[in-house]
């Protein structure tokens, strides 16, 4: 099979498809996690809880706030950081998600990803060339538009 491997494509996979209890059941309770604050699984500490769990509501996903690094993780950084790297269970996100998934599913979920990155593009680009004609029907010449356009000046 082909490296399917673009990172912002397997975070979006892993996180649409696992919670903090499919990665570990252990270790994690959902429901305990966003009550109270918690030790942060991402790097050592034993006296103090580090970390607490909030539901980010654009995402509709539970992301790990550590204090101490001050930086946010989700499922995906578990995957990567500490099941494929610490703890070398896999060569890397796309086999876990590979193992997990099925090769179907992933291959599927993974081209769904694909095409909405290629749909969202073509928007971008839509609205780019949009953006540049209304500018260039808005000036007498194309001085004063590469002036707008360039040095945003109106």
């Amino acid at each position: 099979m082909a490296m399917r491997d673009d990172p912002k494509i397997l975070r979006e996979i892993a996180e649409q498809n696992f919670s903090w209890e499919d990665v570990n059941p252990k270790r994690f309770n959902t429901n305990v996690m966003l009550n109270s604050n918690m030790f942060c699984p991402f790097h050592e500490n034993h006296s103090t809880p580090a970390a607490k769990a909030f539901l980010d509501d654009e995402k509709d996903i539970i992301i790990i706030w550590c204090f101490t690094e001050q930086r946010r993780f989700s499922v995906y950084d578990y995957i990567n950081l500490i099941i494929v790297r610490q703890w070398q269970k896999f060569s890397s996100v796309q086999d876990y998600l590979i193992n997990r998934l099925g090769e179907e599913k992933f291959n599927e979920l993974y081209t769904l990803a694909e095409q909405d990155i290629a749909l969202g593009n073509e928007a971008l680009m839509e609205q780019t060339i949009e953006y540049i004609d209304n500018l260039y029907n808005e000036h007498d010449n194309v001085i004063d538009f590469i002036n707008c356009l360039y040095l945003e000046k109106e």
